[in-house]
């Protein structure tokens, strides 16, 4: 039997955890790729002691479920033909699993810049039109996370590119699978499990996390599981002395009305956000209009933003729902699905009663109609009564907030146990990895180059693939604009993290984005720019494109000369330039809101560096390129120990390659 069968992590399953009939986990469904190779992996469940057969095309292999029910076959797919073919498995039953097909398959994880969908991202339209390749393949998984590694419930589809699913794909992953296929003609799928606002902590196993991390890692990730699993205790905790100091303060609302007022007298709100004064019950309402085209599954959806207190939602006068104090604190979403006979196109009117025993209130953000995003906007307000007003020592003495509850996809080893150890050890060429925006917390940034290095070499030991390819990308240029040149922000220090990993690990490389940026919005449209710069690292890398030019410049030396500082620059090709830049910087190009670019040093060639002197105090600088060098330096400062380049978080820079490759932040020290 296969030594791996008894090794192999629990929750290979499909579904459930009685064995019986012979399973396959839900990657291996219709429409999957299998990596094309001399040892390609097929594994599932079956009874213990069940002899399992496996076929392909002409390879074939048998193995025997282990005492767990596991059993694992290893396919000679290496002289595939790559066309469709039928994966038949058989025991005490048989499952076929149609239009299989052998190539490239790639793990697109991450979170939600990775997760990004393509009807969301630039020229969306015209690329789904035409989409149609049967070479372009990917598997959603279903989105779950776990504190326990035996879990087994593992969902999600295998989707081909068409004009009708590739709105479905995630963005970057497939303009990357669309030039690899586009240069290689060869077959690519790509499995993703990418999860918005997710830590890269999430995506470790407990044993990575503790033991093969450093002390500081491991701390901070017993921390994490610690505040997720003792959080609802301290929320009965709060929420029990919460409705005592209420009560003490003669807060507390009997629940009894269920309209406004009929003397009440409204006012217009022009948002519902924020700056709402509470000490009291209020009432909100708006008038809406209900189009067919606004239901999902035959039902409508409201979302009632992310409410601060206990809020009952009514519509056209009747009750729907009820958001109560625990799910307030907690920080839950208020939805409420309404089937579609009681809420018929037309015009209705939806009204929110409110509990505002504080003395601030807010609906926080995210309020939907079913399709409609704008239902923050054009309220009415009344307020049903008033609560006396605080005494200093009644406000002292207020329960202190516990804070949100932990999101599943930011707690340590959630996302691993749920979603990535059922398709362990799926066989695959790589990693391309869109994550850092949840670790970019001074806190934890500073230890982002130690969790890759031990999340690489997890992937590498599960996946049985010692020189699996992982490809990271950089955060683009986000936030406000600074023109402070001491102002770093926190996401250079994580991008110079990510840089750490590349060059320090084997196979690793990174992609740098900072151009593709957008001030206001965190989730850049622009990721045609993202996935075909991850696709030419792995064409000069993986497929034996040598033309390929993919590496980031980089400065490799520092060096003092007089009041200047000489950077000399390697991975130039055929050199440095400086592009210039637009008269305007993008806030949301999906909004088309544009603000006028204001340059820190007008005079320079170069735009985006900084000096200082011993005393630590940064300028902007002046900067010019001198062959594979460039010059920088500043009146202001007569001896230079320090030079930075597009440190900030939204930096205005413009030096690149002249191949079209931006060149990183950094940071580094004069000699």
């Amino acid at each position: 039997m296969n030594k791996y069968c008894k090794l192999l992590l629990p929750a290979l399953a499909a579904g459930g955890t009685l064995l019986a009939d012979v399973k396959l986990p839900a990657v291996f469904s219709d429409h999957a790729v299998l990596q094309k190779s001399a040892k390609t992996a097929v594994f599932g469940t079956a009874d213990p002691g069940e002899k399992v057969s496996v076929t392909y095309g002409n390879a074939s292999a048998s193995a025997v479920a282990g005492k767990d029910g596991k059993w694992l076959v290893d396919l000679d797919l290496s002289k595939d033909d790559g066309k469709s073919k039928i994966l038949s498995v058989s025991g005490k039953n048989k499952l076929t699993v149609k239009d299989v097909i052998t190539g490239e398959v790639w793990l697109a994880a991450g979170q939600s810049n990775m997760e990004f969908r393509m009807q969301k991202s630039l020229n969306a339209k015209e690329e789904i039109k035409n989409s149609e390749n049967s070479r372009i393949r990917t598997f959603k998984a279903a989105r779950h996370g776990s504190l326990d590694p035996a879990v087994t419930n593992h969902n999600g589809s295998w989707i081909v590119a068409s004009p009708r699913r590739t709105f479905m794909f995630s963005a970057v992953g497939y303009h990357f699978a669309k030039k690899v296929n586009a240069e290689t003609g060869l077959t690519v799928g790509l499995i993703d499990p990418a999860w918005g606002s997710s830590s890269i902590e999430a995506w470790m196993s407990s044993e990575t996390l503790m033991k093969k991390s450093t002390p500081e890692v491991a701390a901070s990730a017993k921390r994490d599981i610690e505040r997720y699993t003792s959080y609802d205790a301290k929320l009965a905790e709060y929420v029990a002395a919460y409705n005592k100091w209420a009560a003490d303060c003669g807060r507390i609302d009997d629940g009894k009305s269920t309209a406004p007022p009929a003397d009440a007298k409204w006012s217009k709100r022009k948002n519902i956000f924020g700056g709402i004064s509470g000490n009291g019950v209020l009432w909100f309402r708006k008038k809406i209009t209900v189009n067919k085209s606004d239901y999902t599954q035959k039902k409508f959806v409201f979302t009632i933003g992310c409410p601060g207190a206990p809020v009952d939602f009514y519509l056209d006068g009747k009750k729907m729902a009820s958001f109560p104090l625990e799910a307030a604190v907690e920080g839950k979403f208020f939805r409420v699905p309404v089937s579609a006979s009681e809420v018929a196109p037309g015009e209705h009117e939806m009204t929110l009663r409110v509990n505002a025993a504080c003395v601030r209130f807010s609906f926080g953000r995210n309020f939907y109609a079913g399709r409609n995003q704008n239902n923050h906007t054009n309220w009415e307000m009344c307020r049903e009564k008033n609560y006396p007003k605080l005494t200093k020592s009644q406000i002292k003495s207020m329960p202190a907030s516990i804070g949100k509850k932990p999101l599943v996809q930011k707690t340590p080893t959630m996302i691993w146990n749920a979603m990535m150890i059922p398709m362990v050890p799926y066989t695959m060429r790589g990693v391309i990895w869109y994550q850092g925006e949840s670790n970019s917390r001074a806190e934890y940034s500073k230890l982002y180059s130690e969790h890759q290095r031990a999340f690489v070499e997890q992937l590498r030991n599960e996946f049985r693939n010692p020189d699996l390819y992982y490809y990271t990308v950089q955060l683009a240029a986000y936030k406000k604009k600074s023109s402070d040149p001491a102002d770093a922000g926190t996401w250079p220090e994580l991008r110079r993290q990510q840089e750490i990993t590349s060059l320090t690990v084997k196979n690793a490389c990174h992609v740098q984005i900072i151009d593709v940026g957008e001030a206001g919005d965190i989730h850049p449209i622009d990721k045609t720019t993202v996935g075909q710069r991850l696709a030419n690292v792995a064409l000069a890398n993986v497929y034996g494109k040598k033309d390929v030019q993919w590496k980031n410049p980089r400065p490799v030396k520092a060096v003092r000369q007089g009041a200047a500082v000489r950077l000399t620059f390697v991975d130039i090709y055929a050199g440095l330039e400086a592009r210039k830049l637009d008269d305007f910087h993008w806030v949301n190009r999906t909004k088309n809101i544009k603000a006028k670019l204001v340059l820190n040093s007008p005079g320079s060639e170069v735009e985006g560096f900084a000096i200082c002197g011993k005393d630590g105090k940064w300028v902007w600088a002046n900067a010019k390129i001198e062959g594979a060098d460039v010059i920088v330096s500043s009146p202001a400062v007569k001896e230079p120990v320090a030079v930075r380049y597009a440190w900030q978080d939204n930096p205005t820079c413009n030096l690149f390659s002249k191949s079209g490759i931006p060149v990183s932040s950094f940071n580094v020290s004069v000699k």
